[in-house]
């Protein structure tokens, strides 16, 4: 039951330093919270699909990360598909700068991001993550929660 409260407090204080956040969050955005209670080990997973809308069939999902606040420790996100897989990591949480794009070659399906952190801290994040065919063109992207820590 407290934990449940704590994340509640926690969610709505995220809320809250979104809503004053100056960068315009865009369609395939995630954002997300990883909370101290849990510990360095803390992750979050996603689970990603990239499938032809009409504008290609999908080649790659591209993905990078930015810590927007809380605890000043390195915060990575991995994506993987089969035995394809791709790390970047933002090592200064609350500037304005993303870490550097990675992206998995896994063509059409499901893609898998996990986000993590090396601090006992929180630390709140955005990700950008797109589905691109092979001529870079974005195709059909969506999301599901499986973990949040």
């Amino acid at each position: 039951m407290k934990s449940n409260f704590l994340k509640y407090v926690l969610f709505s204080t995220f809320v809250v330093v979104i809503s004053v956040e100056s960068q315009t969050v865009q369609a395939h955005d995630q954002i997300g919270i990883l909370a101290g209670v849990n510990g360095p080990g803390a992750t979050d997973l996603y689970e990603v699909g990239c499938f032809n809308d009409g504008n290609g069939v999908p080649a790659r999902l591209e993905l990078n990360i930015r810590g927007i606040g809380g605890f000043n420790a390195p915060l990575s996100v991995q994506a993987f598909r089969g035995g394809a897989a791709a790390n970047t990591t933002d090592t200064t949480i609350g500037d304005a700068n993303f870490s550097p794009i990675v992206g998995v070659e896994g063509g059409n399906g499901s893609y898998f991001m996990l986000v993590n952190h090396t601090g006992a801290g929180n630390v709140s994040y955005i990700i950008q993550y797109h589905c691109l065919t092979a001529n870079q063109g974005h195709t059909g992207t969506g999301n599901t929660n499986l973990q949040n820590q």
